[in-house]
């Protein structure tokens, strides 16, 4: 397919300010941004009165799971007609690509390579296999409660850094394209009687075999000591930062320096304490918490933890950068933490923005967000590979 897009208000996500121009779409590729011109055959889009972004990414979700609190809190293929409802609702919001923070190994590579073969219409997915965590602990056995179909599917329980080794090189192996670990204590049924964690020195060692095999390590830190500890160990992006009763925790000192050190990237996903009713002192937290980040050249990413109780995919990435933008990102910042922020998180450089050589994957909405960053909702196209598969 051969497009150009006409008069369209642009934000390109690398957090530049706006300008109105052209974007020229030649298979999969943009080819064009700015004063670019239609070539015969192309299809014409006129834009006029609508923002461009790049298509967004969530860099947090759980595929497999439901904000439904009746549903499965996490199934594959067979219980959910190869996440046919996740699918459809993605892309619906203009979410083109989304990062797994967890999900049944086989059945999420299985359907990211169904979706980039064209079997399926979905957004792009990037998945780590089985998730990382301490036998006993969260979230296999607080969170899931044990469930023994979850624990087979989306865990691994290493006990020694051979262990870890192992399993890093099997998922690697299998196609991962990260790897999913967790430092937690929480106990989800007795806050003050937490669980047995991820030991140091597995956790340093499926780290270090994970960045030789060539794959970044995403890690779920439940509060501030253990942001710390996996920032040293040499993780690539730190999930949460604050969760449940850590909430309150302050950051400690030297914290973002030490994601600049790392050239770490944060998702502190603080849409859950929306979504969760949290309250005001925790909700306040995390804000404090994402314009201390900010404000300190933190790099950021939006993600979302969505398919947990309440957080429903596709829409909770709007809502998302409308609590970052209110914590103290401009607008144009918020949108690059929801595409190139997030892209970052992945460790991909051909998406996430609107710039010739870029995957083809575009989101228009209507209106001026810059007045209500809401209208981010206001879905009038979505490209993904170049091809349309929304349009309103």
């Amino acid at each position: 397919m051969a497009a150009t897009l006409l008069n369209a208000r642009i934000l390109d996500g690398l957090g530049h300010a706006p300008f109105t121009g052209n974007v020229r779409v030649q298979g999969d590729l943009i080819t064009a941004v700015g004063d670019a011109q239609p070539e015969e055959g192309d299809e014409i889009l006129d834009l006029s009165g609508l923002t461009l972004l790049p298509g967004l990414i969530d860099a947090h979700v759980h595929f497999g799971g439901s904000a439904d609190p009746g549903e499965p809190p996490l199934a594959g293929a067979a219980k959910t007609d190869w996440y046919a409802e996740a699918r459809r609702k993605t892309l619906d919001h203009g979410v083109t690509a989304v990062r797994s923070g967890g999900d049944f190994e086989a059945d999420i590579l299985a359907l990211r390579d169904k979706i980039n073969s064209g079997e399926l219409e979905g957004p792009r997915i990037f998945t780590p296999g089985r998730g990382l965590q301490s036998y006993g602990g969260h979230p296999a056995f607080t969170a899931y409660g044990g469930d023994p179909e979850i624990a087979e599917n989306a865990f691994a329980f290493p006990e020694t850094p051979e262990d870890a080794e192992r399993e890093i090189l099997r998922q690697a192996a299998l196609g991962a394209d990260h790897i999913k670990a967790f430092l937690a204590d929480e106990n989800l049924a007795r806050p003050d009687v937490p669980v047995p964690r991820l030991r140091p020195e597995v956790f340093r060692a499926a780290v270090s075999a994970a960045h030789r095999a060539g794959l970044r390590v995403m890690v779920h830190c439940q509060e501030p000591d253990f942001v710390i500890e996996a920032l040293e160990a040499g993780c690539d992006t730190v999930e949460h930062l604050m969760c449940a009763s850590h909430a309150l925790k302050p950051i400690r000192p030297g914290t973002a320096e030490l994601f600049r050190r790392r050239n770490a990237i944060a998702v502190p996903t603080i849409v859950s304490g929306f979504y969760f009713k949290s309250g005001d002192a925790i909700m306040d937290a995390q804000a404090r918490m994402v314009a201390y980040l900010h404000e300190h050249g933190v790099r950021l990413a939006a993600g979302t933890d969505c398919g947990i109780p309440f957080i429903d995919h596709g829409a909770a990435l709007h809502k998302e950068m409308e609590l970052m933008h209110r914590a103290g990102l401009t607008v144009p910042e918020t949108v690059a933490a929801a595409t190139s922020g997030s892209a970052a998180a992945i460790g991909r450089s051909d998406i996430g923005a609107v710039a010739p050589g870029k995957k083809a994957d575009l989101t228009a909405v209507g209106g001026d967000i810059f007045e209500d960053i809401g209208r981010t909702r206001d879905i009038r196209l979505v490209m993904t590979g170049g091809r349309i598969v929304r349009r309103a």
